[in-house]
Parts: structure tokens; C-alpha cells; sequence
């Protein structure tokens, strides 16, 4: 008797071959931003609006110039916004732990 046609294949819709998708599913909650992360986050599009051909890194070494040359009053403000948006998120997900991945 020949081999029914579901049986020289594997079954690739059982349950444990979705384990990709399955881990896909898992949203991680991200970090925070934190003060820097904010300035050049509002900063990237105007650079690369001044400069189109600007590689990230390039942009990345403008800012972070730039972030060092602010004031402290500039900085206390992007400090609040971080603080501001720490606590959303502390009350968004409320059981966040950060957990850091372990070098390789």
C-alpha cells in the first residue's frame, strides 16, 4: 500500500512547529526614554532636513556636540520630560521590571 500524501510530509500547521510565531507574539515593553534619548529624538529630522546626505553616525556625533553645548536649563527640561514620561509608563505597565539581557 503507498504512503498517503499526508504522511511523507511532515504537518507543518501542528502546534509545535509555530514556535517562531508563537515567540513573535511576546511584546516586550520597552525602557523608558531617557533625557538624551528625547532631545535626539526631537533633533534627527531637523539635521537630516539641514543635511540630507548625513550618514547616522555623522548625525549621531552632531548631536551628541550639540547635547554637550546646551544648557543646564535646556537640560532639566528634557530631564522633566523623561521623568514625565517614566512615570506614564510606570503607570501603563504598572509590573514593568527592567531586565537586561546578558552579554553573549
Amino acid at each position: 500500500m503507498p504512503p498517503t500524501p499526508s504522511a511523507s510530509k511532515p504537518d507543518l500547521a501542528s502546534p509545535g512547529s509555530s514556535s517562531i510565531s508563537a515567540k513573535g507574539a511576546e511584546k516586550k515593553v520597552p525602557r523608558p526614554l531617557n533625557h538624551f534619548i528625547i532631545y535626539r529624538k526631537e533633533w534627527h529630522p531637523k539635521i537630516v532636513a539641514q543635511n540630507p546626505g548625513l550618514h547616522n553616525n555623522e548625525i549621531s556625533v552632531i548631536i551628541g556636540k550639540q547635547w554637550q553645548s546646551e544648557s543646564d536649563e535646556v537640560k532639566a527640561l528634557y530631564k522633566q520630560k523623561a521623568e514625565e514620561m517614566k512615570r506614564q509608563h510606570e503607570l501603563a505597565h504598572p509590573d514593568y521590571q527592567y531586565q537586561p539581557r546578558k552579554p553573549s
